[in-house]
């Protein structure tokens, strides 16, 4: 039995169930969210990204949207922080370096750290 996705929602769902582990790490161990939260962002990143991929228009394959995935999510957890900074919770290093660099370095580093593992863009 073939594992390729049938249908663009199949591939969809396929290529988020292969980062969401990356994901979870980054908002919890970078950004540091809460348990809790994180799994309420991953939801909204779920639901944005069936959106995004099946946008009028799009003809990229969804596999071909990781990094815009992991952006997104680093931009969430991003957020998170500073909200959390605002109502003057410490702020430990990591995410004081996360916040520091920015999103886009953030996602930048988790996307070589998952080319170097041998996680590249194929389905």
């Amino acid at each position: 039995m073939s594992t390729k996705p049938v249908n663009r929602d199949e591939e969809i769902a396929l290529v988020f169930a292969r980062v969401l582990e990356t994901i979870d790490t980054a908002l919890v161990g970078l950004y540091g969210v809460s348990r809790e939260d994180a799994t309420s962002i991953e939801q909204g990143l779920l639901d944005w990204f069936r959106r995004y991929a099946r946008r009028p228009g799009s003809a990229r394959a969804p596999r071909s949207l990781r990094t815009d995935l992991i952006m997104m999510a680093c931009r969430a957890g991003h957020v998170y922080s500073v909200a959390q900074l605002d109502e003057g919770n410490a702020v430990r290093d990591v995410r004081e370096r996360s916040l520091a660099l920015g999103p886009e370095v953030i996602a930048k580093e988790i996307l070589d750290s998952l080319e170097k593992r041998g996680e590249d863009h194929n389905p």
